[in-house]
């Protein structure tokens, strides 16, 4: 309302009138801007968060209350400074993917937008809200890089575990604080050997002999958290050996042969190497080692050993091997090897008669006993010390006169003696009895002598004409 006076006079006097008014006042609508509330979202580090768009609106207002029937629409997200990462908006759901191996507090802004009008016309109003995001930390494998060692062929590599953490890493630069322990050792196929590990110390053993690549697996582990409780993690590394060569020496082999006295044997040396091919070692006879009782020719490692005459028993030579070295190593020599040499005894045993003749006469029938000792001086063998006068016994006695010696040869149970008759056929030219002696040696070896005793045919005529075995007696000794 509004008064609205005049400056009229009544009777010439000033006579001010008044009336009240209204005015009509049109308000046409102004849209206002939405007030974006703020939002709070939340993810693991290394994890993409993804949620309706729709829901930074729910505690977002449209303006005044009389602005409550619009609808609020999150128009964009863009990045800040604090975003740690990428945000995107794509077919109304919210992407926000934080910066690799970030973890803690990030902020993104997005664009809400009202569906309002002004004057009864479309006017929509927007306004700029935060979406602030905390990223929880997580635990990142440790990232185990390759380490390399070496030894010497046959030599074990001893070192302590935590060489091997020196150039690997927690895991991102924010994970640099953490502790590194290396808990396992492995084999692989290409380990070439054996590893363990104890009391914080690694060993490796290469296998005998072997060089050249090898490699060996380990796990080490940090002492991290995920969002704030312990979450180790652990992760395997390779360690590369090389292995050295170095020379071995060689082997020589020690063998025994074998063969009869007075026999040549061809002796062929042999021996080992793990680097150098059997046909390329060098063979040498040890100077002053033999043999003692025989004798060697020809050229290493093929050889012939020839026993000394009538030598048996047990002889023996050494012998060495050399390499040729491995190329960075010289020539190296085996211990010695011996070759030992058995001679069979195949000599026979000797009988030496004393040449004594015995003649028995007169031919009166009588028995002369005939000993062996009387007729042999000795009896000896090369190999078997045991032989001696002793060891001869009679085997055998012969007559050259048949059916009349029946009976005249009585050879002892000991076979060390014989008793002889003195007879012969009186129509004859005199009986010989023939003795055959025999020795044996421990080997079997046996050696027969012949001694002749004699009956004349008569006194005057003091020989007898030997006309050969006609009647034998055989002993029973052996």
């Amino acid at each position: 309302d509004y008064q609205v006076c005049d400056n009229g006079t009544t009777n010439g006097l000033p006579d001010s009138k008044c009336a009240t008014g209204t005015v009509m006042v049109t308000i046409t609508d102004v849209n206002d801007n939405p007030v974006p509330g703020a939002d709070n979202k939340s993810t693991s580090e290394d994890t993409t968060l993804n949620f309706p768009a729709s829901d930074l609106t729910a505690n977002d207002s449209a303006g005044p209350a009389d602005e409550g029937g619009q609808t609020l629409t999150v128009s964009s997200v863009t990045a800040t400074a604090n975003t740690h990462g990428a945000v995107s908006l794509s077919s109304g759901t919210v992407s926000y993917v934080p910066e690799a191996d970030y973890n803690g507090a990030a902020s993104f802004d997005y664009q809400v937008c009202d569906n309002g009008t002004s004057n009864g016309s479309p006017d929509s109003k927007c306004a700029t809200g935060t979406v602030n995001v905390t990223i929880s930390e997580t635990n990142d494998n440790p990232v185990a890089n390759a380490d390399s060692k070496s030894t010497n062929e046959d030599t074990s590599l001893n070192f302590p575990a935590s060489d091997l953490t020196t150039n690997d890493s927690a895991g991102p630069a924010n994970e640099s604080s953490q502790t590194l322990t290396v808990t396992s050792v492995t084999a692989n196929a290409n380990t070439h050997g054996t590893v363990s590990m104890s009391g914080g110390t690694v060993t490796y053993s290469p296998a005998s002999n072997y060089n050249g690549p090898a490699s060996f697996a380990y796990q080490v582990c940090d002492n991290g958290t995920t969002n704030g409780s312990s979450d180790s993690k652990c992760a395997a590394g390779s360690v590369n050996v090389t292995v050295n060569p170095v020379n071995d020496a060689p082997t020589a082999n020690s063998q025994s042969v074998y063969t009869n006295g007075n026999t040549p044997v061809l002796i062929t040396l042999t021996g080992s190497d793990v680097e150098t091919s059997s046909g390329n070692l060098t063979y040498t006879v040890t100077s002053g080692s033999g043999p003692s009782h025989g004798i060697l020719t020809g050229v290493a490692p093929n050889l012939i050993y020839t026993p000394a005459l009538n030598y048996c028993g047990v002889d023996s030579f050494r012998f060495t091997v050399t390499d040729t070295g491995d190329g960075s190593s010289p020539p190296l020599t085996s211990s010695e090897a011996t070759v030992t040499i058995n001679v069979n005894d195949t000599v026979a045993p000797t009988i030496t008669l004393n040449g004594n003749q015995n003649s028995l006469t007169p031919a009166n029938h009588s028995y002369h006993t005939v000993n062996v000792t009387d007729l042999v001086a000795s009896a000896s063998d090369s190999c078997d010390p045991n032989v001696n006068i002793n060891s001869v016994v009679i085997s055998q006695v012969s007559s050259d006169e048949g059916a009349s010696a029946s009976g005249d040869i009585v050879i002892a149970s000991d076979c060390k003696s014989v008793q002889l008759r003195a007879e012969r056929n009186g129509g004859g030219d005199g009986r010989v009895y023939t003795i055959t002696f025999r020795v044996r040696d421990a080997a079997g070896n046996t050696r027969t002598a012949i001694a002749k005793v004699t009956v004349p045919q008569d006194q005057g005529n003091g020989s007898a004409v030997d006309s050969g075995p006609a009647y034998t007696v055989i002993s029973g000794c052996p």
